[in-house]
């Protein structure tokens, strides 16, 4: 499969990212001996070289498909994102892989990157390697939060894989968890699982439920929907580049903090055309697309549909913001 065509079209706001969220594992090689027969999601390798290429380097590899080709696939998909120039985190082929800290830098800011998920769709985490697979657990993410910052991260980014699948709202758990992790030291958790996009919103903590004894703000996308999908229901054809500007300021004293003070918000669509009794996808920025509504793929009506699904999406995507 191509896969380079599928992102050609969202390229100029790819190439200002550099984190994404990859549910699927390597279907290259043959099966694990502990794979169980459920729902699996998988892609070849084909897809890390792409995304490299459109410029993401930083990829979350913990979600509730990281098991479905077992730890031998765990190992695979690794190997791939590894082998294409990315740096993956949220699963381990060792012991020594799960103590690495990820810290990326970019233009003096250091970020500390970690990724969890609620679980891995029943297929149990093989007893001896625990360390495969970092699950969501409140004292694990505040010691790594800790580990970061101690490592020298000036803000820490959390991806949890989370929430209920197709729910355009984020549940009781959801929120309760994102209080906690801010509340750890994160100052950004990307929420992913629901296939859909659901609101972001901002988060205050007061110094008494603060790790460090500080007030604390963080920001927070409980979804961000589907970018790259075979799912075309409504909504789940709909996904989000989220945009963070951080920036770091010294006192006289020479004490620095980092902050985030600006998002930006892109949604996508994924638009699948039919040609020869083959499917092709692209991947549209709508607003962008809307604007210059110039794509021959497109038709007038898919052009009025997501009209009408970008003004819905603008006002959900505020629509928990105080």
């Amino acid at each position: 499969m191509r896969y380079v065509s599928l992102v050609r079209a969202g390229r100029p706001d790819l190439h200002a990212s550099r984190l994404g969220n990859r549910q699927s594992g390597d279907a290259s090689g043959r099966r694990g001996p502990e794979v169980y027969r459920l729902s699996q999601v998988q892609c070849t390798g084909g897809i890390g070289r792409c995304l490299e290429r459109r410029g993401v380097q930083l990829v979350s590899t913990a979600n509730n498909h990281s098991m479905d080709r077992g730890f031998t696939g765990i190992v695979r998909t690794l190997r791939n994102v590894r082998q294409a120039g990315l740096v993956p985190f949220g699963t381990s082929s060792s012991p020594e892989d799960a103590e690495r800290l990820v810290i990326e830098e970019r233009n003096g800011i250091k970020l500390g990157l970690l990724a969890c998920t609620y679980g891995t769709n029943g297929i149990p985490v093989p007893e001896d390697k625990k360390y495969a697979v970092d699950l969501i657990d409140l004292p694990a993410i505040r010691e790594h939060i800790h580990r970061l910052r101690e490592a020298g991260a000036d803000a820490v980014s959390v991806s949890l894989h989370f929430g209920t699948e197709y729910q355009r709202m984020p549940n009781e758990q959801q929120i309760a968890i994102a209080h906690d992790v801010v509340a750890a030291g994160a100052d950004v958790v990307l929420g992913s699982h629901p296939h859909v996009v659901q609101p972001y919103d901002i988060i205050e903590v007061s110094a008494a439920d603060s790790a460090d004894g500080e007030p604390h703000r963080g920001v927070v996308i409980y979804s961000l929907g589907n970018f790259i999908s075979n799912q075309s229901e409504e909504w789940q054809d709909v996904g989000l580049i989220f945009g963070i500007k951080l920036t770091k300021t010294t006192d006289a004293n020479g004490e620095s903090r980092t902050e985030w003070d600006a998002i930006s918000l892109t949604p996508t669509k994924v638009h699948m055309q039919r040609v020869n009794k083959k499917k092709y996808y692209t991947i549209l920025p709508m607003e962008q697309s809307i604007k210059a509504h110039n794509n021959p793929k497109l038709t007038a009506q898919d052009y009025t549909r997501m009209t009408k699904q970008l003004e819905s999406l603008n006002k959900h995507l505020q629509s928990l913001v105080k």
